[in-house]
């Protein structure tokens, strides 16, 4: 009986099925996932002749496809429409653009921020739209739609009404004193609306699209005679004399209130770009109001970026529109005070600008000139971090350049990469 049992034992582990390696339970599963695809594949296609000149997304006429469609792998791109980094991951759409008549280098942006052209009608024009889930095809499907409405939107013609000109509504300006120019209506009107932008509404600025010869350079001397600030050249909390007109002492209220805003700003826009407290005007509201002024923040004039050719220019513009002579017309009948006065200009630029013009002497002048390359190198040097010295070499290097440093040339533990050590070996042997 006991060897009975034991043969119908071994008969039934017999035929017990194998188990299948785990291996192959992955194939499987990935083969199954590519089944999928290529059944999505299948139905995505389009079967349709491409029009003339039109890509069919698959390289066809010679063509590349216009746009490309895929997940990203990093997150340091930027997306061009909405200035973010696509997340690794999420979906992206490349785009090269014409540079100079001739495709240039790729750009990406979000499926969302996505405009696709004319003749994109179908995601299989699109390369890469195979690959893509279902969601995401459905969401590439749902773009192209309002791509075309969006560009049939921008295509529609304006209405006859609103191409009339409207004119200025606010209060037209007399020009002020020390001008030494006769204005055409229109520059005064001009005028008059940039000095209402400044002084009346509370999103101040605008843009004076006037063309070229229409007399912007004189529009704006006149608006910078007529709104020159008058406690630029006097500390914060300066008490005003008794025998002021309490309308006076209301505008210079005013003018403080603005001057203190101004400097929050400053110092929120220096903390969001993560510059450094140490290379920061202190600002200390136990300091005597003197250091105040100095380091905690600056009051001063007008500001003039411009390009290099033009500096001259607005130099001798300025010099040629404004006077001090009282036998001018427009000063005649009114006694010497600061409008009156021309307007003193600076021109910051040069290799040794900060030495040569420091801040406590641009503080002085009216109006200070200077380029747009002046501007960017000042605010980079602003911006980047304190160089930190190395402990073991003592050499100067940025926080983020002294970690690799470090890791890789400097100090005990430091040890080259595979690749570095190929290229330092090739530098000795040419020297």
């Amino acid at each position: 009986v006991d060897t009975k049992k034991k043969s119908d034992i071994n008969d039934a582990k017999k035929k017990k099925p194998a188990k299948k390696p785990k291996k192959k339970k992955k194939e499987d599963e990935n083969r199954e996932l590519d089944e999928k695809k290529d059944n999505n594949k299948k139905k995505r296609r389009v079967n349709r002749d491409p029009q003339p000149g039109e890509p069919d997304g698959h390289g066809g006429l010679n063509q590349p496809a216009e746009f490309q469609i895929e997940y990203s792998t990093t997150s340091r791109a930027t997306c061009k429409r909405c200035d973010t980094f696509i997340k690794k991951g999420s979906v992206r759409v490349a785009h090269r653009p014409l540079f100079r008549g001739k495709p240039g280098f790729k750009v990406y942006r979000h499926l969302q921020c996505a405009v696709f052209s004319e003749v994109t009608t179908h995601p299989s024009q699109i390369e890469g739209s195979d690959d893509l889930n279902d969601n995401d095809y459905e969401l590439l499907e749902q773009r192209i739609e309002e791509s075309q409405i969006e560009i049939q939107e921008e295509k529609k013609s304006l209405e006859p009404d609103e191409l009339v000109p409207v004119t200025f509504q606010g209060e037209i300006r007399s020009p002020p004193k020390g001008l030494c120019a006769s204005l055409l209506p229109f520059q005064v009107e001009g005028f008059s609306w940039m000095y209402h932008q400044e002084v009346h509404t509370s999103v101040r600025g605008g843009i004076l699209a006037d063309e070229m010869g229409m007399g912007k350079t004189v529009q704006t001397i006149t608006t910078m005679l007529d709104n020159k600030p008058a406690l630029q050249h006097c500390l914060p909390g300066t008490k005003y004399p008794p025998n002021i007109t309490q309308q006076h002492k209301e505008k210079l209220n005013e003018e403080e209130l603005l001057w203190e805003e101004c400097l929050e700003s400053w110092h929120h826009e220096m903390k969001m770009r993560n510059v450094l407290a140490s290379i920061l005007p202190s600002l200390n509201k136990k300091s005597s109001k003197k250091k105040q002024n100095m380091y905690g923040g600056a009051r001063a004039g007008t500001l003039v970026v411009c390009p290099v050719v033009a500096l001259s220019q607005w130099k001798a513009e300025i010099e040629k529109f404004t006077t001090s002579d009282l036998s001018f017309e427009s000063a005649v009948s009114s006694p010497p005070s600061s409008s009156t006065q021309p307007l003193t200009v600076c021109i910051y630029h040069g290799p040794n600008r900060s030495s040569e013009t420091p801040r406590e002497v641009l503080q002085k002048y009216d109006v200070v000139l200077t380029t747009y390359q002046v501007l960017e190198q000042d605010m980079r040097k602003m911006i980047s971090p304190n160089r930190v010295t190395c402990p073991n070499c003592h050499g100067k290097f940025k926080v983020d350049k002294l970690r690799v440093h470090l890791k890789y040339f400097c100090g005990v533990g430091a040890e080259r990469t595979e690749a570095q050590a190929r290229q330092q070996r090739g530098a000795n042997h040419q020297g």
